[in-house]
């Protein structure tokens, strides 16, 4: 009997081992603060003109995006082991500088077939082909290897880039990569540790996504990866 329980012990180990999947992303809940926008208010300078005569100008000017949009904040949460009423047997608490947060348009995501998104022309039908198209703010370079679930992000595989620190333009941190799923895009922010963000604040992500500049507001759907 010792020798059959045994058996049986071993069988359900393998099969066990053998069911083994990688955690992948889930939903995150979002709490919203108010949404700033920056303003383009600059007085119209002058020079005089008189006939005959010929001035070099060099003008200084600037205009608001209407083509992306701008997320930051911090992550919060827990890795859990419970049942399926959330009732937990033990919690950990996830190193913030290892993890994921991303943003798509759809609300479902096949998590099983991600992987890096190498066109960076992507959603150039949201943003217009001006300045601030996709393919000038995103480039395929040197992303940071990392993974989704079980699915490794190569380096140098994805458009990538990063958003500002102090009010100026870094390759350090606040990675933003373009992954896909299918039809599905994913802006992708690799998680810091209340790193110095866009505005001198600490912060845990910074992401840009497009919008639509030409009709209505676009609604994203978070999630999350921690580890």
């Amino acid at each position: 009997m010792r020798v059959n329980r045994l058996l049986i012990v071993a069988i359900v180990l393998i099969a066990l081992s053998a069911a083994t999947a990688y955690a992948l992303p889930t939903g995150a809940k979002v709490s919203a603060g108010a949404q700033e926008r920056g303003t383009a208010n600059i007085a119209p300078g002058n020079a005089p003109a008189a006939g005959g005569n010929i001035t070099p100008v060099n003008l200084t000017s600037k205009s608001i995006t209407e083509a992306w949009h701008g997320f930051y904040g911090q992550m919060q949460g827990n890795i859990t082991l419970e049942d399926n009423a959330g009732f937990r047997m033990y919690a950990w608490a996830f190193n913030t500088s290892g993890g994921e947060v991303f943003a798509s348009r759809n609300n479902s995501i096949n998590w099983a077939i991600i992987g890096p998104r190498n066109d960076c022309t992507t959603d150039e039908a949201l943003t217009g082909t001006g300045s601030d198209r996709t393919n000038l703010t995103f480039a395929q370079s040197a992303n940071t290897a990392f993974t989704v679930g079980g699915t490794n992000i190569g380096a140098n595989s994805a458009c990538t880039t990063h958003t500002y620190v102090n009010n100026a333009s870094q390759v350090v941190d606040f990675e933003e990569v373009i992954l896909n799923s299918t039809t599905s895009i994913v802006y992708t922010g690799l998680l810091e540790l209340d790193a110095t963000g866009f505005d001198g604040g600490a912060y845990d992500f910074q992401l840009i996504v497009p919008d639509n500049r030409t009709s209505a507001v676009e609604t994203y759907y978070f999630y999350a990866e921690l580890s």
